[in-house]
């Protein structure tokens, strides 16, 4: 699969597929067989993992992704535009009104890499800010911040300590079970076709 970054035409077929799905899910319609752009874009059947990410005014509306390549890009692209707009359980389902006011990001992930670190200060030294997405697991918890994150949280410590809280987790805590995963994001802008 292509690692990005990702062409302008290739950008433009992402966003027209991911906007279809989300404007079918609002409608209530079942997603287009998506066999067909598969066939035209062969690309688009490589495994990838991605988020889409909605914005309504400059705020977030929803944000919904997978971690992990468990589907094509195309399927993983539509289904997660359609639950960014109808299932993430942070904001009230998106109505069709409101499609007009929306923005999208679209985010496909590399690949994790596990990070060796023994320590929450081991771990705030070894992170590249504005780069690396993290996943973190500790005591039956986790959360991820998408590299993108870093553009509201630039200091380490704070976008630390703002991923433990969404982990459910006191700041700065590190259990011998904590396991962290480092990621990068191709990003952009899914302008709406």
């Amino acid at each position: 699969m292509n690692a990005g970054p990702w062409s302008p035409a290739q950008q433009r077929t992402m966003a027209a597929l991911a906007w279809s799905a989300l404007e079918q899910a609002v409608q209530g319609d079942d997603c287009a067989d998506l066999t067909a752009i598969m066939d035209e874009h062969p690309w688009l059947a490589a495994p990838a993992a991605t988020f889409v990410t909605l914005e309504e005014d400059g705020q977030l509306r929803g944000c919904i992704g997978n971690l992990e390549p468990s589907k094509t890009l195309a399927e993983s692209l539509a289904d997660n535009a359609a639950s960014a707009a109808l299932r993430d359980p942070r904001f009230a389902p998106v109505t069709a009104d409101e499609i007009a006011d929306l923005t999208m990001e679209i985010s496909i992930l590399s690949p994790m890499r596990p990070l060796s670190v023994a320590s929450w200060q081991a771990l705030h030294d070894a992170l590249q800010p504005g780069r690396d997405g993290l996943l973190v697991r500790m005591g039956g918890r986790g959360a991820t911040f998408l590299p993108a994150v870093w553009d509201d949280l630039p200091d380490r410590t704070a976008f630390l300590d703002h991923l433990w809280r969404k982990a459910g987790l006191a700041p700065r805590q590190w259990y011998a079970d904590t396991r962290v995963w480092t990621y990068r994001a191709d990003k952009f802008a899914a302008a709406r076709p």
